[in-house]
C-alpha cells in the first residue's frame, strides 16, 4: 500500500510506547498532525505527566522514504519518524524513530482491540523491538 501523508494527518491516540527520556511517566498522551502548507507538518503532543497538561509543538518534513518523516522539536535538532505499519483505513500504525529505543503504538481511538495490538507487537518484534519494554498508555475517553 502506497502511504498517504494526507490521511495520516488528525489526532492519534498513544496506546503503547518504549518508556523514553521526553515521555517519562507520560499519561493520556496524544499527537496532532496538521498540514500548514505542502511538504510541512505541525506536530502538536499533548499529555498530562504529574496530573498537569505538557504540550510539545514540533514539525515534520517529508523524506526520500514516504513511510519517514524528518521530525524537529528544537531548531537544527531532529530525529526521523518511521511509520512501520498503517491499517488501510489509517486508524492504527505502529512507528519508531531512530533506533530501537522508540517505539510506539497510535489509534485514532484511545482505546485498540487486544488482537490488533498483538498484531502491531508481532510487527515490532519481526523487526527488533524488544517488546517487553512496551508500557501501555493510561488514557481517559474524551
Amino acid at each position: 500500500m502506497k502511504f498517504d501523508i494526507n490521511k495520516y494527518l488528525g489526532k492519534w491516540y498513544e496506546i503503547a510506547r518504549i518508556e523514553n527520556e521526553f515521555q517519562p511517566k507520560m499519561e493520556q498522551v496524544t499527537a496532532q498532525y496538521n498540514l500548514i502548507r505542502e511538504n510541512y507538518i505541525e506536530i502538536i503532543n499533548s499529555g498530562y505527566f504529574n496530573d498537569k497538561l505538557v504540550h510539545t509543538i514540533g514539525r515534520a518534513v517529508p523524506t526520500d522514504n514516504e513511510r519517514t518523516l524528518k521530525v524537529y522539536f528544537q531548531p537544527d535538532i531532529y530525529s526521523f519518524y518511521n511509520i512501520l505499519f498503517v491499517d488501510d483505513n489509517y486508524q492504527y500504525a505502529l512507528v519508531s524513530g531512530n533506533s530501537k529505543d522508540y517505539l510506539w503504538i497510535l489509534s485514532r481511538t484511545p482505546d485498540l482491540d487486544k488482537n490488533i495490538v498483538d498484531k502491531l507487537i508481532d510487527i515490532a518484534k519481526k523487526e527488533d523491538f524488544n517488546t517487553s519494554d512496551l508500557i501501555f498508555t493510561k488514557q481517559v475517553l474524551d
